[in-house]
């Protein structure tokens, strides 16, 4: 065996969970771990150009978004909230199962929104402004 190897073997039974474990923690969705996929990242991170977290407390958390026109929002996951219209909006939301719905909503209308994983697209030809309350798991 060449030196790298045995460095490698004997690094592997020093790292915990390295000699045959599992080292992510066991999701229940069925998507691999966040680090291949990003179901779970939270969307004002990866998407900070639209989205900003104007409040946060132990039960909610407020999202100001500010999409563009004919923008996408990468793959995220939500929990069910409240959508607030400040501007109209039109947004595209694909799943992961590749279904597909849409929703349109004048500047002062609310919808609820189940919680889901999404990617989101302003098929307006203006910029979609609106408030998403979330609700925090356990609320």
């Amino acid at each position: 065996m060449s030196p790298w190897r045995t460095l490698l073997a004997a690094a592997a039974l020093l790292v915990p969970g390295a000699a045959g474990q599992r080292q992510f923690p066991p999701r229940d969705n069925g998507f691999p771990p966040d680090i291949w996929d990003n179901t779970s990242v939270d969307v004002a991170r990866i998407a900070r150009g639209s989205y900003s977290v104007e409040f946060e407390n132990a039960r909610v958390r407020v999202l100001h978004a500010r999409i563009p026109a004919q923008t996408r929002v990468p793959t995220h996951r939500h929990n069910t909230g409240l959508l607030v219209a400040i501007s109209a909006v039109r947004l595209q939301f694909s799943r992961p199962d590749g279904s597909v719905f849409q929703i349109t909503l004048a500047p002062g209308e609310v919808r609820w929104m189940e919680g889901e994983i999404h990617a989101e697209l302003n098929f307006g030809a203006a910029a979609a402004e609106f408030l998403f309350v979330e609700t925090k798991n356990g609320a």
